[in-house]
């Protein structure tokens, strides 16, 4: 294993759910990013690995949703989630970044409202202790 596999599997280990959804939510940026740019350059290979990859981020943020707890909203991500499989897939398929690119633009969003519900998860946290 190398240091950075074991800092990865460390930083994993020690790190809160809000954090775990926040790393999901980066590297399925990435992932995305990195697809268009296979997309455009035309290397059907690479864009195959970074689409697999980012609907497996999709499927594991889908499985983390908890509809107990979450009622509608979780059950609009979830939608959501399934939304942005299909489009992934498609644009893949069809070559069409538009579909591509409006994916990367609502995952984005959805980053940003992750991380903001982090930082008032952790002041709350901070005024209870």
């Amino acid at each position: 294993m190398s240091a950075y596999s074991s800092y990865q599997g460390t930083e994993i280990l020690s790190s809160s759910p809000e954090q775990l959804i926040l790393m999901l939510y980066r590297r399925l940026l990435s992932h995305l990013k990195q697809g268009a740019e296979c997309l455009d350059s035309d290397d059907i290979q690479a864009k195959g690995m970074h689409f697999d990859k980012a609907s497996a981020i999709i499927y594991e943020l889908a499985a983390s949703l908890d509809h107990e707890v979450g009622g509608e909203l979780s059950g609009q991500l979830a939608a959501l989630y399934a939304f942005f499989v299909r489009e992934i897939a498609s644009s893949s398929l069809t070559r069409d970044r538009k579909r591509l690119d409006r994916v990367t633009v609502m995952v984005s969003q959805l980053y940003d409202s992750w991380v903001e519900a982090a930082r008032e998860l952790t002041e709350v946290a901070g005024a209870a202790s």
